[in-house]
């Protein structure tokens, strides 16, 4: 389960998509280190339980998506 200073969030709406939103703390643009792509596979394992009718990733940084 993502902590407070998680890069990722993970919500699921009433029509079985889920949401992905990118937004790592204490950066201008969120890059892909190791320490989020770990995040990231913790999360794909709830999704892998209950599969949701489709995936959406998003950033929440205005500045683009990653580096």
């Amino acid at each position: 389960m993502p902590s407070a200073e998680s890069a990722w969030k993970l919500e699921r709406d009433g029509d079985g998509v889920a949401w992905l939103t990118i937004d790592k703390p204490g950066t201008s643009t969120n890059v892909l280190s190791s320490s989020v792509l770990a995040e990231l596979d913790a999360l794909l394992v709830p999704l892998r339980q209950a599969v949701p009718r489709a995936v959406i990733i998003l950033s929440a940084k205005k500045s683009g998506f990653v580096a």
